[in-house]
């Protein structure tokens, strides 16, 4: 798709519909993606309530990794890395401070 292609989105429920350039749907997609994987990650929620609940409205469900094999800590670094990029700095600290206490105050393991 070429910068500026669009896309529309719209739910059951009565969501509007939404037009997007390809940029921009991607960048909503990803941070759907993050935000879902971070909420499992901190145990928000469960990934089989995320499943049953797109099903039931007839929306896909965006995720940071594959369910099958966890969050790995390749994907941690990546999310961490996108909401530095984003700017979205208490989330960079909950992650920080997820890391420090799984792994008793390293970051690099």
């Amino acid at each position: 798709m070429e910068k500026g292609d669009e896309y529309y989105l719209d739910g059951e429920s009565g969501a509007r519909a939404v037009r997007l350039n390809s940029e921009e749907y991607g960048d909503m997609m990803l941070s759907i993606a993050y935000n879902n994987t971070r909420k499992i990650l901190f145990g928000d929620v469960k990934y089989e309530d995320l499943l049953d609940r797109a099903e039931k409205e007839g929306l896909m469900l965006f995720l940071a990794h594959n369910p099958e094999d966890g969050i790995s800590d390749e994907v941690i670094q990546e999310m961490l890395g996108y909401y530095e990029y984003t700017e979205e700095y208490e989330i960079c600290v909950e992650i920080r401070d997820f890391l420090l206490e799984r792994d008793g105050g390293g970051l690099d393991k």
